[in-house]
């Protein structure tokens, strides 16, 4: 499987408006958890309220930032930069959760879970690999930029049995950019994978709900590589081992 180079994880409930009320304790207690066995010491020096309903903490070039809201967490983590695993970004997530939850008045219900693999890749013709691999437009020119987005909607397979209406997204992004505003021409190719699960209804929140959804994500994301993605897989691990 590839390595992303960045990664985001989401969890949302229906809106709480007791829960903004907590967010100083909210960030009071993420602060007392730094130093411990998950949350590395001082690892967020600034505070954002990005909107009414948000808080948000984040470390000193960002790479790290985590949104405290009445809707739910979401916390974004630039891999290459911290030179973390996706697995290790999803330890974190869940110490944060853990902690928001602990003031949200309650059981917590939540509707969504999200994970979104972001891959950046450099190559000097990305517009050409990405239409080569997942389009039949080939002999057209030189794709000097391309942009893919599709959504795909799918019954998650414990609805067959009936046991609930729950069901999965799937959101790719495929496209040709540069790395740096200097480059003259496309030189990177950047792909989204992003993997949800809508309750229906509502769930109450569990660790063990997360963890089904990020074994079902690698599942998923390396199916993708290895068969829908394989012409993309294959140029990719050709140009980088």
């Amino acid at each position: 499987m590839w390595n992303p180079s960045s990664v985001i994880l989401g969890i949302r409930h229906e809106r709480v408006f007791g829960f903004l009320g907590r967010a100083g304790d909210i960030l009071d207690a993420v602060r007392r958890s730094e130093g411990g066995k998950v949350v590395p010491s001082k690892l967020f020096s600034k505070i954002q309220w990005p909107n009414q309903i948000t808080a948000r903490m984040l470390n000193n070039d960002q790479s790290v930032t985590v949104d405290f809201s009445i809707e739910g967490v979401v916390l974004n983590v630039d891999l290459d930069k911290m030179g973390w695993s996706r697995q290790r970004a999803n330890e974190l997530f869940l110490d944060l959760v853990r902690i928001a939850f602990q003031y949200s008045g309650g059981e917590t219900s939540i509707n969504r879970i999200g994970i979104v693999d972001n891959y950046v890749f450099d190559h000097d013709a990305p517009g050409r690999v990405a239409a080569g691999a997942i389009t039949t437009l080939q002999g057209i020119g030189d794709p000097t930029d391309f942009t893919f987005r599709a959504s795909f909607k799918n019954a998650v397979p414990e609805v067959a049995r009936g046991a609930s209406e729950d069901w999965l997204n799937t959101i790719i992004e495929i496209g040709a950019g540069k790395k740096t505003e200097d480059s003259e021409r496309p030189d990177a190719l950047r792909v989204s994978i992003d993997y949800q699960v809508y309750f229906v209804p509502e769930r109450q929140y569990s660790r063990g709900l997360v963890a089904e959804h990020h074994e079902r994500f690698t599942d998923h994301v390396d199916r993708l590589q290895r068969v829908r993605l394989a012409g993309l897989y294959s140029e990719v691990r050709a140009v980088h081992g």
